[in-house]
């Protein structure tokens, strides 16, 4: 039988192993729990502390890309207007994540992206947006999430087929990739959705062409110039880290 007093536990027909807790009168006092001498029960093994760690550190870098995607969408560093469309940057953050971080990150900054996009599209729309945003919203948020999720699928699987055959070039050759993956689907969901709405397309065929060469050409080399130093870096400094 245990009687409580306080913080002290009487003690009857207990036998224990270590009786210095043990005062006069059959009383067990309880001390402090001390870590030096005990072990906690959330003690870890090495390689789950270890699984843990990697785990913080890529959603370190998760958050702190998908914050850098969101402010350049929603400031001009990250769209620059070019009439009749515009060209951006955010596709960047996403390809590095990717890269880094696997699928998984590519495929939350790529939803970055898209929300982004789609915000901006509702609130200051490219020549080319107008007349969609006056048909459909939804063919406008359709547009702008598909094609920036496929970024990072295309980056991905590009330098995971490749990484091993060219080493040395196979993240710029991926980080092409994904940012002509973005121009084309992009750009090609758009004229679908000009034919299915009925709006004449003919005469947006050739801006769109236009527009696809030019933003496409400027996009995909700021990528290539831009991610491949940034990868490198990164996977040197977090190596057997994420």
């Amino acid at each position: 039988m245990l009687k409580l007093s306080g913080i002290q536990l009487k003690v009857k027909d207990l036998v224990l192993r270590n009786t210095s807790n043990v005062i006069p009168g059959g009383y067990l006092v309880l001390y402090p729990y001390e870590r030096s001498h005990k072990k906690y029960a959330f003690d870890m093994k090495p390689e789950q502390e270890e699984k843990m760690n990697k785990k913080t550190a890529r959603f370190t870098v998760t958050a702190m890309l998908a914050a850098l995607t969101f402010v350049l969408g929603m400031t001009p560093i990250g769209i620059i207007p070019i009439p009749p469309a515009n060209v951006t940057i955010m596709h960047i953050p996403v390809i590095v994540g990717t890269l880094v971080c696997g699928l998984g990150t590519g495929l939350i900054l790529g939803g970055v992206f898209g929300l982004t996009s789609t915000i901006r599209a509702f609130m200051s729309p490219s020549a080319l947006v107008s007349p969609l945003m006056g048909v459909s919203p939804l063919m406008v948020i359709f547009m702008s999430v598909a094609s920036r999720l496929m970024i990072p699928v295309v980056t991905y699987l590009v330098e995971k087929a490749i990484k091993n055959r060219y080493p040395k070039t196979a993240v710029a050759i991926a980080s092409a990739c994904g940012t002509i993956t973005n121009t084309i689907l992009y750009l090609g969901i758009m004229l679908l959705f000009y034919v299915i709405s009925g709006i004449d397309s003919s005469t947006v065929i050739s801006v769109i062409a236009g527009v696809g060469a030019l933003n496409g050409t400027c996009e995909t080399v700021a990528a290539v110039i831009i991610c491949t130093p940034v990868v490198i870096a990164l996977r040197k400094m977090l190596k057997d880290k994420i």
